[in-house]
């Protein structure tokens, strides 16, 4: 487990930088050590997601590392913006990395990075360990639906399945920092998108049953149906949070240079498309 009291954040960490660890944890990098007295230990995650406040760290800021023989504390020493590949300077001695995409905001791959580097300054064996690094477990990741058309493979709704600019993640109501420093903001954007391609395939398609069926509520574009619509702008998305439980998600776009806003509200973990307006 990576706690970091300042920040509010308590997350786990597993080995690997592949997006199935990306996406439930931190990630060790398996070509450094792992974190000790002697060793540079290096770790990424999402800016996004766990990682997504790792710019507002100050130096002397502590940082705590738990494995169930002890406890590794380390003191932030710098940050830097840089790129992939580039070489980081860290403490001759123990050292930790944590590395993220930069800005903290952005929902496409950038080409640039956050770096913070910090000095190892202490071990506490388990028998002995301070455990309030860990009294804020992290938010479990949850599964949001979208009941989808189901003439509509859920592939094609994916992000990797689909040509979309993508813009930034912002958040109105009261999301919790744990909320904001777990996967659960990726996996209500992911949930949002499902929704957002549904509109767009359905209207390409000039489909007004499929419509129905996750929008009864909303009439159908007809002024749009049948056109390839192809995104202008970057897709825009804020999340609406009390807590760590999502109220609704609302994702604002151009396709075809008209400017498209979509709705998705949720009851528990589920999703219904309730608002959508083209201008």
């Amino acid at each position: 487990m990576l706690s970091i009291p300042s920040l509010s954040l308590t997350a786990p960490v597993e080995q690997g930088l592949q997006d199935a660890v990306l996406n439930i944890a931190i990630g060790h990098d398996p070509a450094t050590s792992w974190p000790g007295p002697s060793s540079a230990a290096l770790f990424a995650a999402h800016d996004v997601s766990f990682f997504s406040h790792l710019n507002q760290l100050s130096p002397g800021d502590i940082i705590t590392y738990t494995v169930p023989c002890a406890t590794y504390t380390f003191k932030v020493e710098g940050a830097q913006i840089t790129s992939p590949g580039a070489p980081i300077s860290v403490p001759n001695q123990g050292a930790l990395v944590l590395d993220t995409c930069y800005p903290p905001n952005a929902l496409w791959y950038t080409p640039d990075r956050y770096i913070v580097t910090a000095s190892y300054v202490a071990t506490q064996p388990q028998s002995s360990q301070n455990t309030n690094s860990l009294q804020n477990p992290p938010v479990t990741a949850t599964n949001y639906t979208f009941a989808a058309p189901g003439a509509i493979p859920t592939q094609e709704l994916q992000l990797a399945n689909n040509s979309q600019e993508m813009g930034q993640l912002s958040f109105s109501g009261t999301p919790s920092a744990a909320f904001q420093q777990s996967n659960n903001p990726l996996q209500v954007e992911g949930t949002g998108l499902e929704g957002w391609f549904a509109i767009l395939h359905t209207i390409e398609e000039n489909q007004p049953s499929w419509w129905k069926s996750f929008a009864p509520n909303l009439p159908f574009p007809q002024a749009f149906a049948g056109q390839t619509l192809k995104s202008t702008s970057p897709l825009e998305i804020s999340e609406d949070i009390t807590g760590s439980a999502p109220n609704s998600i609302t994702l604002t776009g151009s396709e075809n240079s008209h400017t498209f806003t979509v709705t998705g509200t949720f009851s528990g973990t589920e999703m219904s498309i309730t608002g959508f307006s083209a201008n």
